[in-house]
């Protein structure tokens, strides 16, 4: 009997309480992978396969593995759970907009290009092309347009000729807290100003649509 099958013998030899009540160790972990998120089921293997758990492993041993996995679905499903809910930007869109619209949203939020169910206006979802955004946050003093990919206004430009975009969305439209406000950018500042109007507030930005 090899190594592998003597492990998974072991783990089905195994014993415990659990809740005042008698388990096996055949049952227990994947008892409890059935109750998680599927995707954790796929950890039964690794758990009983791939750890090292050594042959002579108690059921403390078991239990807490399967405690693990529980923890961390958890955590997985809590983090998940605020992107459920469709932002108020892109149910605005979704509600106003033709399919055939297309969109763009300045700053680092592509997920309302999702929420709107709207194709993008240009390749750049995120606008860290155009802006030199520094992931990670803002460094004090320092102008990140001096990061801007060459040539990508002109690109926007471009895609902007080709698909126009009906709708605008300013995710950071304050200039005071807005780390690249639209007044930095001449030719973003301009187009809005001669071609787009306000027409919503929104928990993200303000949305603004073609004249």
């Amino acid at each position: 009997m090899g190594w592998e099958e003597g492990r998974t013998n072991s783990a089905v030899r195994v014993t415990c309480r659990l809740d005042n009540r008698r388990c096996s160790g055949r049952s227990l972990l994947p008892s409890l992978l059935r109750s998680i998120d599927p995707s954790a089921r796929t950890a039964r293997g690794a758990v009983l396969r791939t750890t090292l758990v050594p042959e002579d492993a108690t059921a403390p041993t078991y239990v807490w593995l399967a405690l693990t996995i529980i923890v961390f679905s958890i955590m997985h499903w809590t983090g998940l759970a605020p992107r459920r809910v469709p932002s108020e930007a892109g149910r605005y869109l979704s509600k106003h907009s033709s399919p055939d619209d297309r969109i763009f949203v300045w700053g680092q939020t592509s997920k309302i290009y999702l929420d709107a169910h709207r194709r993008p206006a240009s390749r750049y979802i995120e606008t860290f092309p155009l802006t030199g955004y520094v992931f990670g946050g803002p460094i004090p003093g320092f102008d990140t347009r001096s990061r801007i990919l060459p040539g990508a206004w002109t690109i926007l430009e471009q895609d902007f000729a080709t698909h126009p975009p009906t709708y605008i969305v300013d995710v950071r439209p304050d200039p005071k807290s807005a780390q690249n406000p639209v007044k930095d950018f001449p030719i973003l500042a301009k187009l809005l100003a001669e071609r787009y109007q306000p027409v919503a507030h929104t928990a993200e930005g303000v949305i603004y649509r073609m004249r």
